[in-house]
Order: C-alpha cells, then sequence, then structure tokens
C-alpha cells in the first residue's frame, strides 16, 4: 500500500510538473486563434519559415526510405545528413513526424509542447534527487520541486525561444546530466552523465556546446572534497566527456567539418569592438515581472531572463544563509557574477558562443544563469534558517542596489505595469520574509507563501509577455492549401527542378530551388547574390526569384508556379488559377510559368567556365561572362545608361536626396553620379517606407531588364503605362539587397514608374544603385543551339547515385548544376576523377577530354566514414569499461 502511495505521489507531481507549461501554451493558442484553434501559429520565426520544411521533408523521406545523406528537395540539392542532425535529430520530433506533411504544423506544435513540458519533468526530477536536497521528503517538497521545474519550463529563456524547438532537446537533457555529473563525483558512476552526454552530441551538435559548459561549472560547482580527490574526479570527468564525444563522432565530425567548411554568414557583424560591454541595469530589469521578451533575438544582448521574483529573491538570500557553507555559497557567487559579466561583454560572447557572433540569438547560453538561480534558491529553501538583522538589512541593500540601478540606469524603460507588479512583489516578498523573522509566521507557511506567489507569477507572466507571440502560419500566408495539388502534379524528375513564390513566401517545401539553412554550401548563397537573385546576408537563405534566361540554363529550372511574372524572366505563362487567399483577403491569380532555356542537369564547355568571375557588382555583366564562357556568344545584355532613355528622372517619398555625403563604409566603386542615388530618410511614419521613384519613357522598342541594389533592402513596385507589373511591397516576407526585375518587352513611347521602396529607418543614410541592361533574345538563342548536343543526359537519379551520358566536342569541363558539397565522388567511365569546383566552390565541374563519356556522382557525406569509425572506438572503450566495471563489482560480492 505504501509503494502505491509513493508511486501515485510521483505520478501526480511529475504529471504536474509536465501538464501546467503545456496547459499554458494551449490557452495561449486558444486565446490568439493559433492552430488548430484558428489560422496563426506559435511556431515564430525560424519554426514557421525553416524548420517546418525540413520537418515535412524528414516525414517524406522516412515513408519513401529515401537515403539520410544527400537530397534533391531543396537548394538545388544538398546535404541532409548535417541538416538533420542540426535541426531535426530529436526523438521527440519523431512524434511530429506521425502526423505527416499534410498536418505537419501540429505535428510540430505537439512536439514543442511535450519538449517544454517535459523540461519541467527533469527540472522536477533533479531537485527531487541531487544531494542538495536536504528538505525532509514529503507533500511540501514535492510541491517546491514542481513549482521551481515549472519555473525552469516557463522562465522568459524558454518563452521567448520556445519555438527554437530544435534546442529543446538539450534544455530537457541538461538537468539530468546535472544530476550525473553528481554522481560521478559523489560516487564515481560516471553512466548517468555519459549517456546524457552522448545523447546531446548526437541530438543537436550545436547546442551541446552549451550542455557542456554547464557540466564543467556544474563539476567545479559540486566539488566539496580534497584537491587531491577533485583532480582524480577531474580526470575521470575529462575522460568519459572525451568518450561521450568519441562516441559521438560519427555525428559531430561530419557536422563539424561541414560547418568549418563554409565561409562568413555566422557573425552578426563585423566591427563589433571586442571589450564592448552591454548596460547591466538592462540585464537586471530583464528579471521584472511583465519585461519585454526579445522574441527575435535580433540584438547582441537579447534579455529573457525572468524566472520568477520570488526564485530570484531566494538566491539572493541564498547568500546569506548560515545553513549553507561559506565556501559553498562564495562559489556559486563567483559564478553567478561571471556568467552577468559575460553576458555583457562582447568577447566573452564571441568566445562562449564557439568564437562566433550569432546573427539571431546571441544570448543562448543564458539558460545557465537561470538554472544556477534556481538551484540556489532552491538550496535557500530546503536549508532555510531564521533570518536575522543582518542577513534581512543585507538583502534589502541587495534589493535597493538592484532596484537603483535598474531605474536610474537602464535605457530600455518598460511599461508602468510591469514597475508596478515587480515593486509589489518584492514588497510582499520581503513582507513574509520579515514576520518569518520575527516569528510571526512558521518556517513551513514561508515556503508556502513563496511557492504560491511563484506559481501566480509564472502563469500570470507567461499570460502577460506572451500576447504577441504568434504569428501567421507561413502554409497560410501563401494560400498553400488553394495550390499545393497544382503543384505537386507537376514532374520534376532527373533534376528538372521546379519551385514556387506566391504573395512573396519563399515556399520551401515547394521548391527544388530555395533553401534557409544554417547547414549549406554558402557559395552558392554568393552566386544568387551575384546573379540578383534572392538571398540573405548571413548567408542561411537563397531563392530563385529575379530571373532571366540565363538563369534558367544555368540552374535547369523547367517550371515556375508564382503571381509575379516580373520576377521570373525567361518563363512564359503556360496555365492561370484564380485562387481565394483567406488571409490579405485577395484573389490571386497564379500561373504556371515554363521556359524552354532549361536544357538539363550540365553540359560540356571549352574550358573557360574555370575562370567564370562572379564577382562583378553588375548580375547582367556576371551572367554575360557565364554565357560568353560556356557558348562563346557575347552581348546577352547590353548596358543602357539613363540618358539613352527618354525624360528619365528621380523622385523622393519619405527621403530626401543626399548626394554630397555617403552612408559610413559605402562606396560606389564602378557606380556613376547618374546610377547611383544616395538619400536620407526622413519620414516620421513607420508604416510609410522611403521611396525612391525613377520614371522614363522608352525610347523604342525594347526588352528591358532593370537591376536595383540597396543595403537597407528593397520591395519594389512597377507599373508600365500605369498597370502594374511588379508589386509585392505588402506582402514581402524576403526583402533583399538586390532585385532584377523583367520590364517585359517595350513599345516605344510606353512609360514606365519605378518605385524603389527601401527599408531604412529615420535619418538612416542610404545608397540605391539601378542598372538597366536590353536583354537580346538572338544570342540566348544562339547560345543554347551551341549546347544542345553537349548536354548531360542523365539515366538515373537518386538521392546519392547520379547517372549519366555527355559528348565533349574537346577537352574542357562538364558543368552541372549541382551544388558542390566535399562529399561528392565523381567517376568518368567508371575511373575515379577528381571534381573540379566552378563559381568560387558553388557547383560542381569535372574536367573531361573529347567524346563521349559516361559520368555518375556518388553522395556520402563528407566526414562520416572517419566519424564512424572514431565512434566504433568510443564504444568499445565503453564495452570494455563495462566489462571492467563488472567484474569489479563482482569481486566485490564475491570478497563480501
Amino acid at each position: 500500500m505504501e509503494k502505491k502511495k509513493i508511486r501515485s505521489r510521483k505520478i501526480v507531481k511529475y504529471g504536474m510538473a509536465f501538464l501546467i507549461p503545456i496547459i499554458c501554451i494551449v490557452i495561449h493558442m486558444m486565446m490568439t486563434d493559433c492552430y488548430p484553434f484558428g489560422k496563426n501559429t506559435i511556431l515564430l520565426g525560424d519554426s514557421n519559415t525553416q524548420y517546418y520544411a525540413f520537418f515535412v521533408e524528414l516525414s517524406g523521406r522516412i515513408r519513401q526510405g529515401k537515403s539520410i545523406f544527400f537530397s534533391w528537395d531543396m537548394g538545388l540539392g544538398y546535404d541532409f545528413y548535417t541538416n538533420f542532425f542540426y535541426y531535426l535529430a530529436s526523438p521527440v520530433n519523431l512524434i511530429a513526424v506521425l502526423f505527416g506533411g499534410s498536418h505537419m504544423e501540429l505535428g510540430m506544435i505537439v512536439s514543442m509542447c511535450i519538449q517544454v513540458g517535459l523540461c519541467g519533468v527533469t527540472m522536477t526530477y533533479f531537485l527531487s534527487h541531487t544531494s542538495r536536497n536536504k528538505m525532509q521528503h514529503g507533500w511540501l517538497n514535492d510541491i517546491l520541486c514542481v513549482v521551481m521545474g515549472m519555473a525552469y519550463s516557463m522562465c522568459d529563456y524558454m518563452l521567448a525561444y520556445q519555438y527554437n524547438l530544435i534546442w529543446l532537446i538539450c534544455l530537457l537533457l541538461v538537468p539530468v546530466m546535472m544530476l550525473g555529473v553528481e554522481r560521478l563525483i559523489e560516487g564515481g558512476d560516471v553512466r548517468l552523465y555519459f549517456v546524457m552526454l552522448f545523447m546531446s552530441f548526437v541530438f543537436n551538435f550545436y547546442f551541446s556546446w552549451f550542455v557542456a559548459m554547464i557540466a564543467v561549472i556544474w563539476f567545479i560547482d559540486v566539488k566539496k572534497d580534497s584537491w587531491k580527490m577533485f583532480w582524480k574526479r577531474g580526470v575521470k570527468f575529462a575522460l568519459t566527456s572525451m568518450t561521450a564525444a568519441l562516441s559521438a563522432c560519427v555525428v559531430l565530425v561530419p557536422c563539424f567539418l561541414a560547418i568549418v567548411g563554409r565561409e562568413g554568414a555566422s557573425s552578426l557583424t563585423e566591427d563589433i569592438p571586442f571589450s564592448k560591454f552591454g548596460n547591466f541595469a538592462n540585464l537586471f530589469q530583464s528579471f521584472f515581472w511583465g519585461h519585454d521578451i526579445d522574441i527575435a533575438g535580433r540584438t547582441l544582448y537579447a534579455r529573457n531572463m525572468y524566472m520568477g521574483l520570488s526564485l530570484l529573491f531566494l538566491a539572493v538570500v541564498y547568500v546569506f544563509n548560515r545553513n549553507i557553507q561559506l565556501r559553498a555559497r562564495v562559489k556559486r557567487l563567483v559564478e553567478i557574477a561571471l556568467l552577468v559579466a559575460c553576458l555583457n561583454l562582447t568577447g566573452a560572447l564571441y568566445v562562449l558562443h564557439g568564437f562566433t557572433y550569432p546573427h539571431l540569438y546571441s544570448y543562448r547560453y543564458a539558460f545557465i544563469l537561470v538554472i544556477l538561480l534556481i538551484v540556489s534558491a532552491f538550496e535557500c529553501a530546503v536549508n532555510w534558517t531564521k533570518p536575522g538583522i543582518r542577513e534581512g538589512i543585507l538583502t534589502g541593500v541587495v534589493f535597493l542596489v538592484f532596484l537603483g540601478g535598474v531605474f536610474l540606469a537602464n535605457n530600455e524603460v518598460q511599461n508602468v505595469v510591469c514597475y508596478m507588479v515587480t515593486i509589489l512583489l518584492i514588497i510582499y516578498l520581503f513582507m513574509v520574509f520579515v514576520l518569518q523573522a520575527r516569528n510571526s509566521i512558521k518556517i513551513n507557511s514561508l515556503i508556502v507563501n513563496f511557492i504560491v506567489i511563484l506559481f501566480v507569477e509564472l502563469i500570470s507572466n507567461a499570460v502577460y509577455v506572451n500576447t504577441d507571440a504568434y504569428t501567421t502560419g507561413k502554409e497560410h500566408l501563401g494560400g498553400t492549401d488553394g495550390w499545393r495539388a497544382i503543384y505537386n502534379e507537376k514532374d520534376n524528375s532527373d533534376l528538372n527542378r521546379k519551385t514556387s513564390w506566391i504573395l512573396s513566401q519563399n515556399n520551401t517545401v515547394y521548391s527544388d530551388t530555395n533553401i534557409f539553412s544554417s547547414i549549406i554550401n554558402t557559395k552558392v548563397t554568393w552566386l544568387f547574390d551575384a546573379l540578383g537573385m534572392v538571398y540573405q546576408e548571413h548567408g542561411a537563405t537563397y531563392a530563385y526569384r529575379n530571373t532571366t534566361p540565363v538563369t534558367a540554363l544555368m540552374f535547369n529550372v523547367r517550371n515556375v508556379l508564382s503571381d509575379a511574372d516580373a520576377y521570373y524572366g525567361g518563363y512564359t505563362k503556360e496555365q492561370s488559377y484564380n485562387l481565394k487567399n483567406d488571409v490579405y483577403d485577395i484573389d490571386d491569380e497564379i500561373a504556371w510559368y515554363t521556359t524552354d532555356y532549361a536544357v538539363g542537369a550540365g553540359f560540356s564547355t571549352d574550358g573557360s567556365i574555370k575562370d567564370w568571375n562572379v564577382s562583378d557588382v553588375v548580375p547582367f555583366e556576371v551572367q554575360n561572362e557565364f554565357v560568353k564562357d560556356v557558348s562563346g556568344v557575347e552581348g546577352v545584355f547590353t548596358h543602357v545608361s539613363p540618358d539613352e532613355l527618354t525624360d528619365f528622372d528621380v523622385k523622393y517619398r519619405g527621403c530626401t536626396p543626399d548626394r554630397q555625403v555617403l552612408p559610413d563604409g559605402v562606396t560606389l566603386e564602378r557606380k556613376t553620379d547618374k546610377n547611383a542615388y544616395t538619400y536620407m530618410n526622413v519620414s516620421l511614419d513607420e508604416d510609410y517606407h522611403a521611396t525612391q521613384i525613377y520614371m522614363f519613357t522608352a525610347p523604342r522598342d525594347m526588352h528591358l531588364y532593370v537591376s536595383l541594389e540597396d543595403a537597407n533592402k528593397l520591395c519594389n513596385i512597377v507599373t508600365v503605362d500605369g498597370n502594374v507589373i511588379a508589386d509585392i511591397n505588402e506582402y514581402d516576407a524576403y526583402p533583399s539587397p538586390k532585385d532584377v526585375l523583367d520590364l517585359g518587352e517595350l513599345k516605344s513611347g510606353q512609360k514606365v514608374e519605378i518605385q524603389a521602396v527601401n527599408l531604412s529607418t529615420v535619418l538612416k543614410k542610404g545608397v540605391t544603385c539601378i542598372d538597366f541592361y536590353e536583354y537580346h533574345d538572338d544570342k540566348m538563342q544562339e547560345c543554347k543551339e551551341s549546347i544542345k548536343d553537349r548536354t548531360l543526359s542523365l539515366d538515373t537519379v537518386t538521392s546519392t547515385y547520379v547517372k549519366g551520358t555527355v559528348t565533349a566536342k574537346e577537352d574542357g569541363i562538364l558543368y552541372t548544376s549541382i551544388p558542390y558539397y566535399r562529399g561528392f565522388t565523381a567517376y568518368v567511365d567508371g575511373n575515379k576523377t577528381d571534381i573540379t569546383p566552378l563559381a568560387n566552390g558553388a557547383l560542381v565541374g569535372l574536367e573531361l577530354t573529347a567524346g563521349t563519356h559516361t559520368i555518375e556522382f556518388r553522395y556520402v557525406t563528407y566526414g562520416f566514414k572517419l566519424g564512424l569509425m572514431l565512434s566504433a572506438a568510443g564504444w568499445l572503450i565503453v564495452v570494455l569499461y563495462m566489462v571492467n566495471l563488472r567484474r569489479s563489482r563482482k569481486k566485490k560480492v564475491q570478497a563480501a
């Protein structure tokens, strides 16, 4: 009967820790009409625009039994293995996969909720089993563990990053890993620590960096024996950590090589001073109830620290708690102080983020400070001693300094409610503290007060700060339900690619070309930049838009489903559809666009393509050189000066011309005053963007393209004779620093107006560069004709194997539209051949001799074989250790 009661109590305890955070999320979803209760979603940021696509692809690959190494379904082709272990490896994600691609949003929400709930469970488990728990185990201890476990799963760090569900698996492992560290130090048992660290490496190799950080901190924190024993345990700790890493090398080695093989793309900015300090008052203020959370993590110092003022109060009292060893208190205080300093020093941010400034979410290890404060508060509660006058005065001084510093020095002022509630909570906590010091209430009553207040704090704070924590689901924005079936009907076999771009949504799920990932060949991103197509500066996004006949030839993209024909030069409308979009409440005309310029996945050239210069600042010149290199044809695009356009004029709206002074760091290089237009934003209306309006009349019949470039990013509106041919300003989710527009075959006398809407802020200076080029289709047809007999004809295409034949008229290079990854191995007529990376390492090329050849490409993720061998060595060590441990225990039993 007693065992039944204990089991029932555990079920209730862990059930509460698991369910309460989930119930709060569900209530938030219902209040904000989030899916499945409406068309909004709690999958914010990257979960909505990035992870969703990978989850859908994972579901499809599992159903179809495809290889885990490579995928042709996105990004022109990319390494899926490293992508899987960066985004998808959490075993909880298998629950999302069970929902299937058509219900993946719900599956991801369920997966996220489960992992958030499990964070509360694992922290509750840690607090219940840690040697720091000195309280007699009973209902009060259980409730205390539960509510502090909730503080971990509902802190502002979790609220801000909950949608970044790729990290949640490591966050839920951390408390159990900490328990493993304690068992290693206190009893020499390494098993729990090894398993948790190994799982962390495998489930999210990136975030395991921060898991390893807290493992080291906690190892130092737990140390309480002699220095001799500390060093002895330290050796065991280090060897166990290295063995866990060695055993996970099948993941770590390929992923590490993929990360170091990328260039750029990871720094927030190039010129952040290494010794720059953030505002400490802002950090302290982030512990206030109702403090705004930085959902996007867009600043270097992203303040998302709240985990309950009750806990913060107890953590301060911990420092003065005489029931806890002074040495332990000093050590904890130093750890917390160092973390606070590191969170405010750019050099420390750089080092502790893995020697980089991340593009977003730069407070990634702030959860360590949260955990140390929660554990300090817990230790204070379970080791409570009646506070004296000195402790009371010292605690009061700390909070007066804390509040005074915030109100005097912070520069991120919050609303009145935030300050009022915070002050009232602190006053109440002090009242309870004083009452207990005067013996007016018992210790248990004091702890109950803290528990109740903390519970109310967490729930109310979550509701209050999460009011705007939702967005419209990406599938709904693009009206995917209306055209998904249309898109899927079009064949894309043999690397004949297709893509979509509707209402300016980068629908990565429905594109063989677009991708948004931290594990890609960034050289392809820079190639898209050089060609004037959509890219993001951080090097993790590129999309097939702003095309010309040349890009269709380059990347073998035959079909486009879109509602923006001006952004797909070289494509002609095949079939139109009129669909209703409920989000924007509009009828949207979309169409299949096709091209006959896509001639295949590759073709042989004379070798000039090896010298293709992709560094020119004008996209049309880059494309001209490509055509010349592969076919010898020159002048597909010819430059048209603004002087050649009749009545060319520029007007300004929301900004003023600023010809005299360029923005800091901006140089015009080859630009002239006639096609580089500097400005200063003077618009005071946030919804009214600075705009330059270029107007002219076509001087003759001509097929005209325009390229615009602005570091402040652009959304453009184009009209010809008053008819809008491009207008994505209202819906543009992916503004780009460059835009290439097909103005079409203009007739002499037609009037053109281009509104270049930039996203600069008030008083910011900028420069917009504009280039006009006339397209000559006869030249492009000549190019296509010259290579039609030397295209790569594919016989077999699987995830990791491509086979085909090609005829080279002379010794030269096989150009392919396959992105270059080091895992490719090439064979020509059965003989292994070195790959020649093209376009500065963006694409795969092969050297060929004249004649007809059989071409094969095989793919195994680079570093996989080495990682597999190292992992085998690691697991051999584990097996030998377990055998030796078993023998030692057997001997002890026999000796007894």
